[in-house]
């Protein structure tokens, strides 16, 4: 039985340099959506910082689906 690809082997991206720099952009998201959220909840707009605080766990369990489980060599 021949075992599924990740996303990671479907695409192409197997270098070291690749993955990293892909793992800095999920988590320099996630820290944008942060600081983008408590700059909403402090003017005022809670509702919305909320919403968009929301959206950490979310960039970071999307990074995690599709990144992990990789080892590069």
């Amino acid at each position: 039985m021949e075992q599924s690809k990740s996303y990671i082997e479907c695409f192409g991206w197997q270098k070291k340099e690749n993955i990293t720099r892909m793992k800095l952009y999920f988590f320099m998201a996630a820290i944008l959506s942060f600081l983008f959220s408590v700059y909403l909840f402090f003017t005022g707009d809670e509702l919305t910082a909320i919403f968009v605080g929301l959206w950490v766990p979310s960039l970071l369990a999307a990074g995690n689906f599709i990144l992990g489980g990789y080892k590069y060599e």
